[in-house]
This record gives structure tokens, C-alpha cells and sequence, in this order.
């Protein structure tokens, strides 16, 4: 056989290699693609982009995504900010906002907004001077109000100098892929899918609420003298006696060092924190009524006395229920603490959310076998060159002979 041939060959096996590898690379890529699409939205906690500013605040883009030290400054009087959580990924709980340096007093203003920008609720809070970030929770739950927030407004009424670097919805809709905000066992991506409201329960579902989220009441109750039923572990202190003027259950002494009028009784059933505990309870409990989260470890005082845990007590770190996701990781991402979670089913993709046509199939096999076809052209014509090459070999050992 001719050096020629030879060649030939050897040039059709690389080009025969080189199109299967590239057409198996392009079914790889297609099928990648379509996971990929399947989510078409991102599912973070933190603003996506900035909708609206006013001309005094600088380096807006800074308060979009996660906190990095990179903050939006908001530098005079009524400079504000307007930020998208994004479409489909709406807040249904508390704000969390990342601060930076505080160069004077402010009145700060968070404004919870619907989808279509209209006022949901607000609160303005006074911040002091401050030159360590820091973070503000503003409390926030869609049970309350029947509507998720997409929009977030920071407003300055007064001073100047505060700084933004970041805003987290602590739950939102479509957390993870098992969220289900409503409670009607559809979790929220699948209902986004369906064109259905993952805020309104479908009542063909027929489930309950049981995302491990906030409510706007307390589920269990506290016997008195004893420990509180779900598992909180804290022993409930005396009865107030004679030392409660308003005869509210709340000692004066008690009232009147968290900021309490011991002469009005109505204050009981008072939530000045937004942590969804009474007063009452966070005397029962030994927690802070002015404080959202008491032990400072990002787990509200509600959710974690409804979920067990030790509200004067820094256990974001625990894993009671021994499933590898901290309390923390439980908090936000809407598990229950207690009771063990697949973690594929919290962090995975589930294989029924990818939707694949007929179409896209056809072209997935047909690539895969072009590719087959290529590279089984590849051996046969490295086997024919191999044969060929033996024969050269032997031809010539007998014209030596």
C-alpha cells in the first residue's frame, strides 16, 4: 500500500474521531441547556437589580446581590432606593439589611412593595452613628398581609450617610425546590410552572400550612410551671403576684426594664419586636419583647421557641435533628429544626422539573448516534489501516527471504 493511502486513511480516522467527539459535545450541551432552562429563574434571597434612585444616592448596583463590602451610599436628606428581589423569587418574611458605615443619626424607612410597586406596609427606624457594618431586620410576614413583597424602597427622612451593601428576604418564594409557602403539598416551582398562585393554597391539593415558616399565631400553648410543650426546654418563671399593678402576668419591675407600661394590661398581647411573641410570652420565656432576635443568631425568637430551640441561646451551629443542616441552614430554607430533611430534596433538582419535548429528544439520539456511527467509521478504518499494515509486513519479509 502507498504512503498516499496510508495517509488517507489516517485523515479519515481523525476526522471520523474529531465529528463523533463534537456531536456527542453537542448532545451533552443540548441536554445541559434544557436542565439549565428549566430554572429560568435564579432563586436567590437578595435583590437582583435596582428598579429606582434618587440623584443623591451613588453606587446603587452595590446593594444588589449578597454583602460584599461594596456599598450603595445614600448621602442626603429623602435619597432613596428602589430594589427588585426579582420575579418569581418575592418575599414572603423578614428583611434582612446589610449596613454599612452610618456617618450621622438617620431615619431610615423600609418599604415592602407588591409586583406592581403599590405600598404594602413600611416601618422607619432611628439609626444612630455607626462605622461597623451591621445588619437591621425588619419584620415582614405575608401570612399578615396576603401578599409576598418584590420591591424593597430605602428611604432617608432625616441625616445622612448610611450606607447599603445588601438586602435578604430570610424566606421567599421558590427557596429551594421542596418550598411550598402555602402549605398545599405544590411546591412553589412547580406551581410558578403551572401558572398557579404558590401564595394560595389549591384547594384540590388539600394540604396544610407546614413549610416550618412563620404564622401569624402561635401554635402551641405553655402549661404553666412547666416546660413549654414542642420542646423549647424553658422553665416558665413564677407568677407576677403582687408585683404587677395591671395584673397582666408581667411583674412592673420586668415591665419596666424592656421598655413596658406596667399600668396598661393591654400590653400582654403587645409585639413591639414584630417576632410574633406576645410580651407575655417573652417573660414566660426569659426572652427581650424589644428585641427580634434575642440571643443575636439570626433565628427569630418566634420561630425558634415554635421550633424548640433556646431563644437565649446562641445554637444557629445545633443540628438537633442530626440531617447535616444547621439550624440556621433550617431557618432559611423553611425545615423543620426537629426532624430530619433529605437534603437532596432541599438543595437538588428534582428530574421532574426539567421538561424535555419529543423534538428535543429526537435531536439528543440522533446526535448520540451520529456520534456512534462516527466513531465506529473511526475503528473500522484504524482496523483496515492495522490489516493492511500487517500484510505490507509480511509482503516484504518474503521479498527479503
Amino acid at each position: 500500500m502507498s504512503v498516499k493511502t496510508e495517509t488517507s486513511r489516517s485523515t479519515k480516522r481523525m476526522w471520523y474521531t474529531v465529528c463523533g467527539a463534537l456531536l456527542l459535545a453537542a448532545a451533552v450541551f443540548l441536554c445541559w441547556q434544557k436542565v439549565q432552562a428549566a430554572d429560568t429563574i435564579s432563586y436567590d434571597p437578595y435583590a437582583d437589580s435596582v428598579t429606582a434612585t434618587s440623584p443623591i444616592v451613588s453606587g446603587p448596583n452595590n446593594a444588589v446581590g449578597g454583602p460584599n463590602g461594596g456599598t450603595a451610599s445614600m448621602a442626603g436628606v429623602n435619597a432613596s432606593l428602589t430594589l427588585d428581589m426579582g420575579k418569581g423569587e418575592e418575599g414572603t418574611q423578614t428583611l434582612k439589611v446589610y449596613l454599612g458605615q452610618i456617618g450621622a443619626q438617620a431615619n431610615m424607612t423600609v418599604a415592602f412593595l407588591d409586583g406592581n410597586q403599590t405600598l404594602i406596609t413600611s416601618e422607619t427606624r432611628q439609626l444612630g452613628v455607626d462605622f461597623n457594618a451591621s445588619t437591621q431586620n425588619f419584620a415582614y410576614n405575608w401570612a399578615t398581609y396576603g401578599k409576598a413583597y418584590r420591591y424593597v424602597r430605602l428611604s432617608s427622612a432625616a441625616g445622612a450617610g448610611v450606607n447599603v451593601d445588601a438586602v435578604e428576604a430570610l424566606g421567599y418564594i421558590g427557596s429551594t425546590p421542596a418550598q411550598d409557602t402555602d402549605g398545599d403539598g405544590i411546591p412553589d416551582r412547580q406551581e410558578q410552572q403551572n401558572g398557579t398562585d404558590p401564595l394560595v393554597p389549591n384547594p384540590a391539593a388539600g394540604g396544610q400550612n407546614n413549610t416550618g415558616g412563620s404564622s401569624s399565631t402561635l401554635p402551641r400553648t405553655t402549661p404553666a410551671g412547666g416546660t413549654s410543650s414542642g420542646a423549647s426546654g424553658q422553665v416558665n418563671p413564677p407568677p407576677a403576684g403582687n408585683n404587677d399593678q395591671d395584673g397582666d402576668g408581667m411583674p412592673d419591675d420586668w415591665e419596666k426594664a424592656h421598655g413596658l407600661n406596667p399600668q396598661d394590661k393591654t400590653d400582654a398581647t403587645k409585639d413591639p419586636d414584630h417576632d410574633e411573641l406576645t410580651n407575655l410570652v417573652e417573660y414566660q420565656i426569659g426572652s427581650d419583647p424589644q428585641k427580634y432576635d434575642t440571643d443575636g443568631d439570626g433565628m427569630p425568637d418566634g420561630w425558634e421557641y415554635r421550633h424548640g430551640l433556646d431563644v437565649n441561646k446562641n445554637d444557629a451551629d445545633g443540628d438537633p435533628d442530626g440531617d447535616f443542616l444547621t439550624n440556621l441552614g433550617e431557618y432559611r430554607h423553611n425545615t423543620d429544626p426537629q426532624k430530619a430533611d433529605d437534603l437532596y430534596k432541599v438543595f437538588g433538582k428534582a428530574c421532574s422539573d426539567k421538561k424535555f419535548s419529543a423534538w428535543d429528544w429526537v435531536l439528543f439520539l440522533a446526535l448520540v448516534a451520529a456520534a456512534v456511527i462516527a466513531g465506529a467509521k473511526a475503528m473500522r478504518a484504524g482496523a483496515a489501516s492495522g490489516t493492511q499494515s500487517t500484510k505490507n509486513g509480511k509482503n516484504s519479509n518474503s521479498k527479503v527471504s
